[in-house]
């Protein structure tokens, strides 16, 4: 079956009933990410490392993010930031994460293999943080059989109900090769280790960074791929927002990492099999010129849902071009009540159809959702 029709019919069409609530638990106060004992990743390989999605500069700051709040921003969340594109985006999602309370996603970016403990030990250990502002030094990684490691130097300024803390030391973060996760569940990017310890009052945390991290096979050049790109030349895995989400499904697809992008649907949608999913998606050549509108919100009873119009063109490997239309379906339980495992932003539906050729499609782009 050609993927166009496939991406329409893999969804189930289910009406949703949305209520009123809005509710969210008031936040309460907040510390530093627990530490773990620091583990070197295993000796390197030829691994490629895969690019990172936006800019790295060295070092960076990260400010508070503001407290959180159930208004949902133009596909998400206000001031949401949940992009695993690379260890930069990562560590900044985490420490976002902490900022709004959002303890329960916080703990999902440690990686299975890690020590970081039970959830409850992890969400008491922020009792008196009130929030985190992030520094990163040079970033490295290294590749070792069908992994992909990274060495994160950073200091943390935590601000707390005693006053400042400034703590500094390395995160190592672990990815298995996408390429290679032949099947579902999609192992994301994650924290494996961390070693960060409280720098001592009117102590320079910059150089104690600079030393924290053991040497890495190479430096991680940042890549910033343009506006809605979405070619296998760039690795974005981002569900920030629903048009985020999008674009990283479609980008997992021209990189033939089927098993990520299968993970985008929502947990629980009524999808085909994987299997059935895979055979069709890789008869796709390439996909391109991705485009999409405003995404229209809806929200109750503590659920999250956004509309989006979008559009891109399929290359089949047969040569045939065809371009669909449609509206997308995403959803997210509020993630400040969530517990664990937490549920990502996910696509719950689509419906729509092909442009015929000479067609408006930014007109039917217009009306892709104008349904409800």
């Amino acid at each position: 079956m050609p993927f166009r029709q496939l991406l329409w019919i893999g969804l189930a069409l289910a009406a949703a009933t949305l209520a009123c609530n809005l509710g969210s638990p008031a936040p309460t106060d907040t510390p530093l990410p627990p530490t773990a004992t620091h583990t070197p990743p295993p000796p390197a390989t030829d691994t490629p490392l895969p690019p990172t999605a936006t800019p790295e500069p060295s070092p960076t700051d990260v400010p508070p993010t503001p407290e959180p709040t159930v208004t949902p921003g133009p596909g998400g969340p206000e001031g949401y930031v949940d992009n695993r594109s690379g260890p930069l985006e990562l560590m900044q999602s985490y420490i976002n994460a902490i900022n709004r309370h959002e303890y329960a996603r916080a703990y999902g970016y440690w990686d299975e293999g890690s020590a970081v403990g039970a959830f409850e030990d992890f969400e008491a250990g922020f009792a008196d943080t009130q929030a985190v502002t992030l520094t990163t030094g040079t970033i490295m990684g290294e590749g070792a059989a069908g992994s992909l490691f990274y060495v994160v130097p950073v200091t943390l300024h935590a601000l707390t109900s005693g006053g400042e803390q400034v703590f500094a030391g390395c995160y190592t973060l672990h990815l298995s090769q996408p390429g290679v996760q032949a099947e579902p569940p999609f192992r994301p990017m994650a924290i494996r280790f961390a070693d960060v310890d409280e720098v001592p009052a009117g102590t320079d945390p910059g150089p104690i960074m600079a030393a924290a991290c053991p040497p890495s096979a190479e430096v991680v050049t940042p890549q910033a791929p343009p506006e809605n790109d979405i070619s296998a030349d760039y690795y974005i895995d981002d569900r920030s927002s629903a048009a985020a989400v999008l674009r990283s499904f479609l980008n997992a697809v021209n990189r033939r990492e089927y098993a990520r992008a299968y993970g985008y649907y929502e947990e629980g949608a009524e999808v085909i099999a994987f299997e059935d999913f895979e055979a069709d998606a890789a008869d796709v050549a390439a996909l391109s010129d991705y485009r999409h509108g405003g995404a229209l919100t809806d929200a109750g009873a503590g659920q999250l849902y956004f509309s989006l119009p979008a559009a891109f063109t399929t290359e089949e490997s047969d040569g045939e071009m065809t371009t669909s239309v449609g509206c997308f379906l995403f959803h997210l339980s509020q993630p400040a009540i969530q517990g664990v495992p937490f549920q990502p932003l996910g696509l719950r539906e689509s419906q729509g159809s092909e442009a015929e050729p000479g067609a408006d499609v930014e007109a039917m782009l217009a009306e892709a959702c104008a349904t409800p």
